[in-house]
């Protein structure tokens, strides 16, 4: 089975061109387009079939846990040209993708990392020779931006790769040692909302903190942080069309209806890099009040969990 590229939806298409967030779910059986993956492993070849270097403390399923602030790393501090974390899709299923996002990384701390790829093949060793069916995605160069990276264009554009098996990122270092780190790898297919929701909007600017302040017995006052700059959130759409409406509808169902953390992307076009893991709190209810037969009014409240893309706190 053959990967297929095919470009996303003339409206999909004008509407990440004018800025507009999308949501998506990553890897999951309840999730819309993508799949669980098995066997995730780190090597020096980028093959599949040969041994990993996982380590045991920071094993490599925590790059497909939903948890960004977990991470995984190799267990020897390469001296490779190439490292590679590599993934294969379960025997039966494929995936379907038109971003990916490597969030929780350390590239940016460590000046031996000059470039980073994501890659797909339809085999497992991802070998380049004649007739290759291997294919970069996207690419970083150094300097990197702080925790994350994101590609919301896909080989130069807003296309949809279907029927991917294989799928490996690729961190190339100039010189010396490197042991990369990487939170969480997230790959699916966006739910493209069709304008900005309205207020209260403002998660590009927004910050919460939260302390607290223990008093000694000697009187000494300290206080702990819990989480500073955190992203929250309420998303109020209104639809006048049911099939905008469905679009909504149908991103709660690819994150099971709030059990699973998203990914926001706020500004697809300009600013991918400000994607957000998303939580919804208790009961996680997507709320809607009729106003009248042909128009309604989506509440969906959001918190943004670690790292976050302000100030990292505690």
């Amino acid at each position: 089975m053959a990967w297929n590229k095919v470009a996303l939806s003339a409206a999909d298409q004008a509407y990440h061109n004018d800025n507009k967030p999308f949501l998506s779910a990553t890897r999951g059986p309840d999730a819309i387009d993508t799949v669980t993956t098995e066997d995730p492993q780190w090597n020096n070849v980028g093959d599949m079939t040969l041994p990993d270097d996982n380590d045991s403390d920071y094993p490599a399923e925590r790059a497909i846990d939903r948890n960004a602030l977990a991470r995984t790393r190799p267990a020897t501090n390469w001296t490779a040209t190439s490292i590679y974390f590599c993934l294969e899709i379960p025997s039966g299923l494929v995936a379907n993708l038109d971003h990916v996002a490597i969030i929780g990384h350390n590239f940016d701390t460590e000046p031996n990392v000059t470039q980073v790829k994501v890659q797909i093949d339809d085999f497992p060793d991802f070998q380049n020779n004649v007739g290759s069916t291997l294919k970069d995605l996207c690419t970083w160069t150094a300097p990197f931006d702080s925790g994350r990276l994101v590609c919301t264009e896909l080989d130069g554009g807003i296309n949809k790769f279907e029927l991917v098996t294989n799928i490996r990122i690729e961190i190339t270092v100039g010189a010396g040692n490197h042991k990369p780190e990487i939170g969480e790898f997230w790959f699916g297919t966006r739910r493209q909302l069709p304008h900005w929701p309205r207020n209260p909007w403002d998660i590009h600017h927004k910050g919460l903190s939260s302390r607290e302040q223990f008093r000694s017995e000697a009187g000494a006052v300290s206080t702990y942080a819990r989480h500073v700059g955190r992203g929250d959130l309420t998303m109020n759409m209104r639809f006048a069309t049911e099939a905008n409406a469905d679009i909504l509808r149908g991103a709660w169902s690819d994150l099971n209806y709030g059990s699973h953390n998203g990914l926001l992307v706020p500004r697809p076009d300009s600013t991918p890099q400000d994607a957000r893991i998303m939580s919804f709190p208790p009961p996680g209810l997507l709320n809607a009040q009729t106003q009248n037969p042909a128009l309604a009014l989506y509440s969906l409240p959001m918190e943004e969990v670690a790292p976050f893309v302000g100030p990292e706190g505690v």
